[in-house]
């Protein structure tokens, strides 16, 4: 049985797990080759590569902070999707280098804050995915799964804006 499909770091893996112990484990193996058989012979799994191309838009104009988080309470309401969208990450206080004072002037911070963004929807993903289009969202990990016996879309991400 489909137990869960997992897009992340360039890699898609889809796991099956066995529906009752006379599920055979070589019906399996027979469709996919490469499947990989779990220890406990209870789950199998198959990764391929799904790495996209990288982006060389660093041109992107970034909706501002302000108002960000209407637009997806609008279309969590919309189109019946759970979205949670985080407060921006604080940046990492950059490490001081070896010869370096305490004190030595950092670079310009970033015209840009990272929001972190998690979307929970029940239909087609590449649909979720066109609704949600907006500049500056960058989504890291897709995950399939069943809940209750329902389809269900995990998006996790980040908003890139302008910071306020």
């Amino acid at each position: 049985t489909l137990d869960s499909i997992v897009c992340e770091g360039g890699f898609l893996t889809v796991r099956w797990i066995k529906s009752n112990e006379s599920a055979w484990i070589s019906h399996l193996m027979s469709v996919r080759h490469d499947a990989v058989v779990a220890g406990d012979g209870k789950s199998a799994t198959v990764s391929a590569s799904a790495a996209a191309e990288p982006s060389n838009d660093f041109a992107t104009a970034l909706p501002g902070e302000n108002g960000l988080s209407l637009r997806y309470h609008d279309l969590a309401s919309r189109y019946g999707m759970a979205i949670r969208i985080d407060q921006p990450q604080a940046p990492p206080v950059p490490a001081v280098l070896p010869g370096q004072t305490a004190n030595a002037p950092s670079s310009a911070p970033p015209s840009w804050v990272a929001m972190p963004i998690q979307v929970t929807a029940n239909f087609d993903p590449v649909e979720v995915a066109a609704v949600l289009d907006y500049p500056g969202l960058r989504f890291t990990k897709i995950v399939y799964a069943l809940k209750a016996g329902a389809i269900q879309y995990q998006f996790t991400g980040v908003q890139y804006v302008r910071p306020l």
